[in-house]
């Protein structure tokens, strides 16, 4: 009798077709499984350095990258860099006028809390001078007139 002929075995049918996705999540996790250790728990493998060659090799890349990026900006045209010309030029001249401006109002309120010191000092100098008597503003007074007089 052939073997072809033959009926096939109830599980025989599962061997041979492809396995669904969950059969093959099931075998693939089961070929991946850690094998079976008594009780010991499974340590991590330490940090492993980049050695200075690493270091050295990861840094020219990166600044190839960063060239290669810069080379690939667009070029700005005459046109554009005239305008930002004028544009820096006119926040130039506008941040000049400020600083003038604050400038000018700095000196101008020195000047006048040097005038109020100014004034305060001559009030008080006047303040400790000695009054003087009736007689001597009448002894001021006609000796101006005197010498008025003699002008004459």
């Amino acid at each position: 009798m052939n073997s072809a002929l033959r009926p096939l075995a109830p599980g025989a049918l599962r061997a041979l077709r492809r396995p669904n996705k969950a059969e093959r999540a099931t075998i693939e996790h089961e070929s991946r499984a850690a094998p079976e250790r008594s009780g010991r728990r499974r340590q991590m493998n330490g940090y492993n350095a980049p050695s200075f060659q690493e270091r050295a090799a990861a840094s020219l890349q990166a600044k190839e990258k960063a060239l290669a990026k810069l080379k690939a900006a667009p070029q700005l045209d005459a046109a554009e860099l005239a305008l930002r010309a004028k544009r820096r030029v006119e926040r130039e001249a506008l941040a000049a006028a400020k600083a003038a401006k604050v400038r000018q109002q700095r000196e101008e309120k020195q000047r006048l809390a040097d005038e109020q010191r100014a004034e305060s000092k001559a009030a008080k100098i006047k303040a400790a001078l000695p009054k003087r008597t009736e007689a001597e503003l009448k002894a001021a007074r006609d000796a101006r007139y005197a010498a008025r007089k003699s002008r004459k």
